[in-house]
């Protein structure tokens, strides 16, 4: 229980987390580059 929860909980939060954060810089720099130029 202990170990597989842990494989799991290694795997699910580092892949989640930089994905998240990396959509949000994307979309958060497409937004303020579109304002920028417009």
């Amino acid at each position: 229980m202990g170990r597989s929860g842990r494989k799991k909980a290694r795997q699910y939060n580092p892949p989640d987390r930089p994905v998240c954060t990396i959509t949000v810089i994307f979309c958060t720099g497409r937004l303020n580059a579109s304002i920028a130029c417009g």
